[in-house]
């Protein structure tokens, strides 16, 4: 992984911690992302976005044909794909 992509996680992991700690407060709506708001803010194609869900990487929820995805489906999918930093 190189370190822009691990950057961009990390970014999107703090945006999320502070999401969850205001739905844990009681602050902030629940947010729910469609596919296209996935394809956006993971910065990949369709293809990579059906196989996180077909391979159970990534949590979510289907209506009629539409995928949505909770703040809490994408944290813990950053969680699973989390590597901790070796180089000191």
């Amino acid at each position: 992984m190189d370190n822009v992509f691990k950057e961009e996680i990390k970014a999107l992991r703090v945006e999320l911690e502070k999401l969850n700690e205001g739905l844990s407060k009681g602050k902030v709506e629940k947010r729910i992302f469609s596919n296209a708001d996935m394809l956006e803010l993971l910065q990949i194609k369709t293809s990579t976005l059906r196989r996180y869900r077909d391979e159970g990487y990534l949590g979510y929820s289907k209506v009629g044909d539409k995928y949505f995805y909770t703040a809490e489906d994408v944290s813990r999918f950053l969680e699973k794909s989390h590597n901790e930093p070796f180089a000191l």
